[in-house]
């Protein structure tokens, strides 16, 4: 029987289980054995975590809709006027859209605000530049006349 080095694939393998060990404390994201037993132990905790999500979730609905039924025991019975929403709901309704509208408006002028300030902060920069290159003509032409003043008075 042929000899299998298995170079490719166990370096594979191990750079997958180092990969998915990742933010692990100490060896656990470094050596290989330590790292494979932390991710196997990790898969095992996350696959009962799975079960134990829907188990929650299903007796978080079941207590919801229980409560439902509880509050409202006429939902067997729904006539026509029951289907209307109540002048509270309507209220909160209204005071919703009231404040949605608000917000929205809000943003809008916040939103205007920061492009007026962004110009102008745009502008200033602009200015600043000219000032700048301003200050260097003026510096090169000072320092000229007194390389000349230098030079006259030298002589």
């Amino acid at each position: 029987m042929p000899r299998v080095k298995r170079g490719i694939k166990r370096r594979a393998y191990r750079k997958k289980t180092l990969a998915r060990a990742s933010g692990f404390f100490l060896t656990k994201s470094k050596l290989n054995r330590a790292a494979q037993e932390a991710v196997e132990k990790a898969q095992k905790y996350a696959f009962v975590g799975r079960r134990r999500k829907k188990r929650d979730f299903r007796s978080l609905w079941i207590i919801r809709i229980g409560a439902h039924w509880w509050n409202k025991p006429r939902l067997l019975t729904l006539s026509h006027n029951d289907m209307s929403p109540s002048q509270q709901e309507l209220d909160a309704l209204a005071s919703l859209e009231e404040r949605i509208t608000r917000a929205v408006e809000l943003v809008i002028t916040l939103r205007a605000e920061k492009a007026d300030l962004e110009s102008q902060r745009d502008a200033a920069i602009q200015e600043l530049d000219e000032l700048r290159s301003e200050r260097k003509q003026v510096r090169t032409r000072i320092e000229k006349l007194l390389g000349q003043m230098d030079l006259l008075s030298g002589t």
